[in-house]
């Protein structure tokens, strides 16, 4: 009796199959989102100005809708802050313990509400659909129902129709991810303060910045796919601190780190070498370091994420 041979196992590493959410940012850009990033210099070295770059660079690509601070200065910049478009509503103080709580709960209403807008374009699809086999009044009774009170864009579907035609709904944004919400956070001035001391929500906030928002999963369609996500910036005079630093746990799971002005101290810029230790020699790094900072307000940038657009993870400014 002959033996029946075994069937071989593939034991190549093989990406898992199926449809996703990506987003695939600009190449002048980071290489993927959501961003993590720590921008550093010293007090009136360059922060705020760098991050206001970075937010209108995204803003004018369609990936940045919504813009929340946690800062105790948002006075002193309300000026910058009026051109970001932010909320006085979405500004939150270091002080506030529960701020990472109502942050996410800021990412998941703007969840629930792009969830809403998705379930309203497959109604507009049906509808669509069916105009050509039973026309536009029969389309729009059968997918919309006879109930007058039914709206779309909260005006109602009766009065913004022509014999039955329907308005297509649109999504709360208009951006490059399809109406997807990109929502950012900015934490400023906030070392030795609450939010950052031993505050095990902040911590959770961030390692899992990529998974907030989570959508309910849809198979086969990328949008029902993965979490919103929540990009980061963390603006530090320090990387490090003997008190209400940024959590050595956050700091291990940045994946952006720009130097500005050339102000890192050689502590720091130990620890940024020994990150990108498996990548580059410590000699290549320290000589792109120098290469970076030619001129007097220059920047290291340090991403983690580059991708094949982009033909370095450093870069010489943005």
């Amino acid at each position: 009796m002959k033996k029946k041979s075994k069937k071989k196992i593939d034991m190549k590493i093989k990406l898992p199959k199926g449809a996703k959410f990506q987003i695939n940012p600009p190449p002048e850009l980071f290489g993927a989102m959501p961003i993590s990033a720590a921008l550093h210099s010293a007090p009136g070295g360059g922060k705020t100005t760098m991050m206001y770059n970075i937010l209108t660079k995204y803003q004018d690509a369609g990936l940045c809708d919504r813009v929340i601070m946690v800062t105790p200065t948002y006075g002193s910049n309300r000026g910058m802050m009026d051109m970001l478009g932010v909320d006085e509503k979405d500004v939150f103080s270091p002080m506030d313990k529960k701020a990472p709580s109502k942050i996410v709960k800021i990412v998941e209403e703007e969840r629930d509400q792009f969830v809403k807008d998705l379930y309203e374009l497959e109604k507009y699809e049906e509808y669509q659909e069916l105009c050509g086999q039973m026309g536009f009044l029969a389309a729009k009774r059968k997918v919309y129902g006879d109930d007058q009170e039914k709206t779309i864009d909260g005006n109602d579907i009766y009065e913004n129709s022509n014999l039955g035609i329907v308005p297509k709904p649109k999504t709360r944004y208009q951006n490059a991810t399809g109406g997807r919400p990109n929502v950012w956070c900015i934490y400023d001035d906030c070392i030795s303060s609450p939010i950052f001391e031993k505050n095990q929500s902040f911590n959770s906030l961030c390692i899992q910045c990529r998974h907030v928002g989570c959508m309910p999963y849809r198979k086969g369609k990328p949008q029902w796919t993965g979490g919103l996500g929540l990009s980061q910036l963390f603006l530090l005079h320090a990387i490090r601190s003997e008190r209400g630093g940024l959590p050595a746990l956050v700091r291990k799971n940045l994946y952006q780190f720009i130097i500005i002005n050339n102000t890192a101290s050689d502590k720091e810029m130990q620890m940024l070498q020994e990150a990108c230790s498996g990548r580059v020699k410590k000699e290549e790094f320290y000589a792109l370091y120098d290469q970076a900072n030619q001129d007097p307000h220059d920047s290291f940038v340090i991403d983690f994420l580059a991708n094949d657009q982009q033909p370095s993870m450093f870069r010489r400014n943005l």
